[in-house]
């Protein structure tokens, strides 16, 4: 099997989960901006793609490139400006998640806050950190099944 990571964020944290859930492949993987991809996506068996999400909106460029994903199974994952918990915010992935061209193929999302919170906790946390790695493992199992 092989992963791709694509960091299309322009945030730190952005950049640290995806490191993270590079980390976390337990198989063949390469990891790249999205200014920088490979030829060929449907090489991969699966493309993991992050991405920031301000006010829970992404970039018209980060829109258009999902959009153009095509053949390839996906799995998504994004910092936010804000909680990454509640209705807002999962009502906001799964937009993103609309935005994947037809024949892409769904595979799941995380994401976390970026920046302190509320409680005045910089995020990503370990914790956060930790479960990007979980998230890049359960889809690793789930392409085995």
């Amino acid at each position: 099997m092989r992963g791709l990571v694509i960091d299309a964020g322009d945030t730190e944290a952005t950049r640290q989960v995806a490191q993270n859930i590079y980390d976390g492949i337990l198989f063949e993987k390469d990891i790249c901006r999205l200014t920088s991809l490979p030829d060929d996506l449907r090489a991969y068996d699966v493309v993991f793609v992050g991405f920031d999400m301000k006010s829970n909106s992404i970039s018209e460029t980060v829109r258009t490139f999902l959009g153009s994903l095509d053949d390839v199974q996906v799995a998504l994952f994004a910092t936010v400006d804000g909680p990454a918990v509640g209705i807002t915010t999962r009502a906001a992935l799964r937009r993103n998640r609309e935005c994947l061209g037809r024949s892409a193929r769904f595979m799941g999302g995380f994401i976390c806050s970026s920046g302190p919170d509320c409680d005045n906790i910089v995020h990503p946390t370990v914790g956060d950190l930790l479960g990007a790695i979980d998230f890049a493992r359960d889809i690793g199992f789930s392409l085995r099944s």
